[in-house]
């Protein structure tokens, strides 16, 4: 039976108040339709203004929803911001290769995710753009980075120290990206990929092959769980 608003005849999971659009009525299609929306509506205003510059009412108002809803789905707005930028890492394909060039293969498979002529692309370069303005948001893209792209990857090597691998590459990734793609700066931004998979691959072999290790062992902090 459906619910409805009392006294109003409207279903209760209905976008209502300031969040609803005209022209969208009726029932949504349902729950993951709408979480699909919301991430939408996050990730273009992430974007376009920053993590502080980005509601959780803004968000509702431009995914057509009610505030509440998001609320419900996310709780907090780094929640949405994390499935945010966990849905354009969703696009990561599985790093198979010898293990002798899993450092290369890693690197070029992060670069991928920026150069693909694709939206998620243009967002994830927006979206880190975005995280320079708040330090909190460039932590949260780090552990998305770690545990998303490079955890599985050091946990396969068999790295001896996998959370300090795990950490260090993670960071150069993370490095790499905001100079190439975000701040530009020469010669970074306009190197060849294939020599940068090649030279940073190199580098990264090195940690996954357990070469590098002259400090005692770090413990990696709690990351964040995955939507």
């Amino acid at each position: 039976m459906d619910v409805t608003h009392e006294g109003t005849g409207r279903p209760a999971d209905e976008p209502r108040g300031p969040g609803r659009r005209s022209g969208r009525t009726g029932r949504r299609a349902g729950p993951t339709e709408t979480r699909g929306d919301i991430i939408r509506a996050a990730r273009k205003l992430f974007a376009e203004n920053g993590y502080n510059g980005t509601t959780m009412r803004t968000i509702a108002f431009e995914a057509g929803v009610d505030a509440a809803l998001i609320h419900h789905f996310f709780a907090s707005k780094n929640k949405v911001f994390i499935a945010t930028v966990q849905d354009v890492f969703r696009d990561v394909q599985t790093i198979d290769g010898p293990p002798e060039l899993a450092g290369e293969l890693l690197v070029r498979e992060f670069l991928r995710l920026w150069e693909d002529d694709s939206e998620a692309a243009e967002s994830l370069r927006a979206i880190f753009s975005s995280a320079l303005s708040y330090d909190e948001a460039a932590r949260l893209l780090g552990d998305i980075v770690a545990v998303q792209l490079v955890a599985p990857v050091v946990a396969e090597s068999g790295a001896g120290d996998g959370p300090l691998c795990t950490t260090l590459l993670s960071s150069q990734l993370v490095g790499v990206a905001l100079m190439r793609y975000v701040v530009r700066a020469e010669p970074l931004a306009s190197a060849n990929t294939e020599v940068l998979a090649k030279t940073l691959g190199l580098y990264f072999q090195k940690f996954l092959d357990g070469d590098t290790y002259p400090h005692p062992a770090i413990t990696m902090p709690d990351l964040p769980p995955l939507a």
